[in-house]
């Protein structure tokens, strides 16, 4: 039986299709999770494995994915709005409802901590933060970059390219020779001209300072530039299932990332 299900589940895993229009994507049928014996096989099955619970609120799209380890349970995208605060955590109790799974399953969470959208990057990493505190569970954590770089899933030269607010774009170039961790902050397009180079990574400037002969580009962009032809990603649970988690920085708290100083106005 067990191997029946197994060989079932994989059958799932390669078919995954999108439905309906916020593009979720499911591995388990209902009428599976309907039988009582299958239902109880299976979720052993899945507790051994563990429960990955992964949250990135740093893109143009909010994405959430939950994993056993093996597979994708479900994943689901949508637009990011001002009211992420409202939607991610009444999807997630529905959702691990339906999957017939609570918070206190999960063994694991994943967060993008950064760059990003200020509120938004704040929002997933305050519910990852807490979600870690409550659960006692450890937190893996990787910058949008690198999350960019592992949806393009190609090792050939590479510029990650994001949002930097207003006209400007944030970019980063794989293979890097410096690692992020320690790169310095461009706060101004006259740094940018001055260091065209790429001497500094990651780099802020327009978008025509960002294009480079001889790069593939992986965009998360508001509009499709013409300039450039951005690769084909994958989402956000593929791109999980294909990362080696013990190769990721592992921590109890995250904390956001930014290349530069948020934009709010102090009512006085």
């Amino acid at each position: 039986i067990v191997l029946y299900i197994m060989s079932r589940l994989n059958d799932k895993r390669n078919s995954i299709s999108p439905l309906g229009e916020n593009n979720i994507r499911i591995v388990f049928a209902t009428n599976l999770w309907a039988n009582p014996l299958l239902t109880c096989i299976v979720k052993s099955i899945i507790y051994a494995m563990g429960i990955l619970l992964a949250l990135n609120t740093a893109t143009q799209n909010t994405e959430i994915a939950i994993l056993d380890g093996r597979h994708i349970l479900r994943e689901d995208s949508w637009p990011a709005e001002s009211n992420e605060s409202d939607r991610i955590l009444p999807y997630l109790r529905d959702t691990l409802t339906e999957l017939g799974l609570s918070f206190k399953d999960i063994t694991a969470l994943f967060i993008v901590k950064g760059p990003g959208h200020f509120t938004a990057l704040r929002i997933g990493i305050t519910i990852v933060n807490t979600l870690a505190y409550a659960l006692k569970v450890p937190v893996y954590e990787m910058d949008t970059f690198e999350m960019m770089k592992l949806k393009a899933a190609t090792a050939k030269p590479l510029i990650a390219l994001l949002e930097g607010g207003g006209e400007s774009k944030f970019s980063r170039k794989f293979p890097s020779n410096m690692s992020f961790a320690n790169a310095k902050r461009l706060d101004n397009i006259a740094q940018v001209s001055a260091n065209a180079s790429h001497a500094l990574d990651p780099k802020i400037g327009t978008l025509d300072e960002h294009l480079e002969e001889g790069f593939l580009y992986a965009c998360d962009l508001k509009k499709q530039p013409a300039e450039i032809k951005c690769v084909n990603l994958l989402s956000f649970g593929e791109a999980l299932l294909s990362q080696d988690f013990d190769q990721l920085k592992k921590t109890d708290i995250v904390m956001p990332l930014y290349l530069r100083a948020p934009n709010i106005t102090i009512k006085k």
